[in-house]
């Protein structure tokens, strides 16, 4: 199971309005789609160029902000935050991060094109130490956070 520990290292950023907008689906409503997952990386948005605009990290080549740890209220389960809504991002600590494909534990970890977690490849940025396994995308995971954004040997 994946845990995290909030050492005060989060900040306060908020969702470009670049996002899509959020899709929910069902009676209680569900979310099914669209902003920026929750437990995923974020980068700035360099289209707006506004330094606490943020959205999903979609390329593997620059770096990270951090992860996201909120999501729109009211929701249960797996969950988002839409264009314009306030985002808590954890820069550094230990945090839960979906994963982007089954992972082991003491893997150095990076994005894939969803903002989640992937083994870390040659050369390519990484942004943490995975604690724990994943056995499929979707898993939550726990990372090390330490967004140096260094390149993998």
């Amino acid at each position: 199971m994946a845990w995290e520990l909030n050492l005060g290292a989060d900040l306060a950023m908020r969702a470009s309005a670049n996002v899509s907008a959020l899709s929910y689906t069902g009676n209680p409503p569900v979310y099914s789609s669209g902003g920026i997952a929750q437990y995923t990386a974020v980068t700035q948005d360099t289209s707006t160029k506004l330094p606490m605009d943020v959205i999903a990290a979609t390329s593997t080549s620059l770096p990270i902000y951090g992860i996201l740890q909120n999501r729109s209220i009211p929701q249960s389960g797996p969950g988002a935050i839409g264009p314009g809504e306030s985002a808590q991002v954890r820069w550094l600590g230990v945090t839960k991060l979906m994963a982007g494909s089954a992972l082991d534990p003491g893997t150095l970890l990076m994005n894939d094109g969803s903002g989640r977690g992937i083994l870390a490849t040659t050369g390519l940025r990484t942004f943490g130490l995975n604690l724990s396994a994943a056995t499929a995308a979707g898993d939550e995971v726990s990372l090390l956070l330490v967004p140096l954004n260094t390149l993998a040997p």
